[in-house]
């Protein structure tokens, strides 16, 4: 995904808490950037969300999977 703030003092990646904070339904305060904090490739990690309901909600937003693939 991209992101229009600046990587400038953390502000992308609270953008990006807060975008995914919105599109899981979860408090911002249980999501944490777990690699790549200064990188332009991350890995988030979600507390105190079950993995077949993130699962569930990306399904939601990406429709199914292409035929075939």
């Amino acid at each position: 995904m991209r992101l229009s703030a600046a990587p400038v003092d953390g502000a992308a990646n609270l953008a990006l808490v807060k975008l995914l904070a919105r599109t899981f339904g979860v408090p911002a305060g249980t999501i944490r950037i777990a690699a790549g904090a200064r990188q332009r490739d991350k890995s988030v990690l979600v507390e105190d969300a079950s993995p077949a309901a993130l699962e569930g909600r990306l399904r939601e937003l990406l429709g199914p999977p292409p035929m075939g693939g």
